[in-house]
């Protein structure tokens, strides 16, 4: 399933990491939400 994804087209490519972008800044807002004790 990899090999499908990286022969994809660059459209679908740049789709899927900005995507990943955004999902990395939802994570880290969440984490600043979160108490230090429980990162911590």
């Amino acid at each position: 399933m990899v090999g499908s994804m990286q022969a994809a087209d660059p459209a679908g490519r740049i789709s899927a990491l900005l995507a990943l972008r955004q999902l990395l800044a939802m994570l880290q807002s969440l984490a600043l939400l979160l108490p230090v004790q429980w990162r911590a």
